[in-house]
């Protein structure tokens, strides 16, 4: 059987097993208010409150410190919980929270300590989901089709992604930032609706395994230090969210305020991006297969600095302009998209059931921890004098060096999933 039909087979067999419906389904609408409103915020505080890159750095920093500190925590108690009352509870959370931005709107009382205050909320809420989210798309599947059930898990994302940026620039630009919020809120209450619908996941800790939370933490995390292929991985997650967060500091205000771009064509320049990673969902698991788990990552994170690179000198709005916005998510977004399939997949083969939620978290965390530092870095070097062009090169400079971490042999040997538990044994 040719690769290409193999490929296919995986994902369609994937696919047969009902779980991984029900939580994409339910999760994917979620995602489309969730990518609406990771541009709604951000272009709420510099569109309509006038705020610079260093409140909008720390508009994401307000939902990321607690998210960080949160974060351990959440994975060990989601470890104890069944995940399926997780998801269906921290979605209902979110809703209620989100609401708050569009509400003080209406009455006219929304300020940027409002917006802080809102990302505080979520940041406390989200780990949860998180945690009980990524530990349950493993369990839906045998270890086989880990690859093929995170490329589905990304396709979702991406038909997401490019109906959400396409929709957010316009929904922005006529009804204002905190109508994308407002959509956000709805999309939670979908996706605790469906969730019902899965099949009971009984704690992943039993009872008699159980010691203390503190105790339990702690297990986790000196299980991804000790772990050859988990620890430069979360190495390079820590490394990589510093460029991540530096960039996501000064993109909008760079894109929206230096070059002077609309939001509505930014969104249709987004949801571009959007197809890129939907193409690169269907073939993420051919890609893994012929070039191994190790290389896609390496490569994706050294793709950051050309693709950031042609935003950083894209000119003010012109056919030039856009074809530069345009190529830098055509780059990026495959990239990511294949990356975010690799990861996840390292991270569920290297992690056993009854901790694999706080393996998760802690590398999510020391990611958070990253993006939280850069946030910060970015937010500051953005209103300096060397500017979002500069500070947007660097926070890719940055990333890439996220790549340098994954040079030792034991990750270098990694091309499948198996291979990780071979490794480890």
């Amino acid at each position: 059987m040719p690769e290409s039909d193999r490929m296919n087979t995986k994902l369609s067999t994937a696919w047969t097993h009902r779980d991984l419906r029900v939580l994409v389904i339910g999760e994917g609408v979620s995602m489309f208010g969730s990518m609406v409103s990771r541009l709604a915020l951000p272009w709420t505080a510099a569109r309509e409150l006038d705020q610079g890159t260093l409140s909008v750095g720390l508009v994401f920093l307000a939902e990321l410190l607690p998210a960080a500190l949160v974060g351990l925590f959440a994975g060990t108690l989601v470890d104890r919980w069944s995940r399926r009352r997780v998801l269906i509870l921290s979605n209902l959370a979110l809703a209620a929270v989100t609401a708050v931005v569009p509400l003080l709107a209406v009455v006219d009382r929304l300020t940027i300590t409002a917006i802080y205050a809102v990302g505080l909320a979520s940041g406390c809420i989200v780990p949860f989901f998180r945690a009980a989210f990524r530990s349950t798309v493993p369990i839906t599947v045998p270890l086989e089709s880990f690859a093929a059930a995170q490329s589905i898990v990304q396709g979702v994302s991406a038909v997401a992604e490019l109906t959400a940026f396409a929709a957010a620039g316009w929904l922005v630009h006529v009804f204002g930032g905190p109508a994308g919020l407002a959509i956000d809120a709805a999309s939670f209450l979908w996706a605790a609706s469906v969730t019902p619908f899965l099949r009971r996941t009984p704690p992943a800790l039993h009872k008699g395994d159980r010691t203390d939370v503190l105790t339990e933490l702690g297990d986790g995390a000196r299980y991804v230090r000790r772990h050859p292929v988990l620890r430069p991985i979360a190495l390079s997650e820590l490394i990589a969210g510093v460029g991540t967060g530096i960039l996501g500091s000064v993109v909008i205000v760079h894109v929206t305020k230096t070059l002077g771009y609309d939001t509505g064509p930014q969104g249709i320049v987004y949801a571009i991006g959007g197809v890129g990673s939907l193409v690169a969902a269907a073939f993420a698991a051919r890609v893994l297969a012929r070039y191994g788990l190790h290389h896609s990552i390496f490569v994706a994170l050294i793709a950051v600095v050309p693709a950031i690179s042609l935003m950083a000198f894209a000119p003010r709005p012109s056919v030039l302009g856009y074809a530069m916005l345009v190529g830098q998510q055509l780059i990026a977004d495959p990239v990511g998209t294949v990356s975010s399939v690799a990861f996840g997949t390292v991270i569920a083969a290297g992690s056993p059931d009854a901790m694999r939620a706080r393996v998760e978290s802690t590398i999510i965390v020391l990611a958070m921890m990253g993006m939280a530092c850069g946030f910060v870095i970015g937010g500051v070097l953005g209103q300096s004098p060397i500017g979002t062009r500069v500070t947007l090169l660097l926070g890719a400079l940055v990333t890439a060096a996220a790549a340098s971490c994954l040079t030792g042999r034991a990750v270098r040997g990694v091309r499948g999933a198996v291979d990780v538990g071979i490794i480890q044994s």
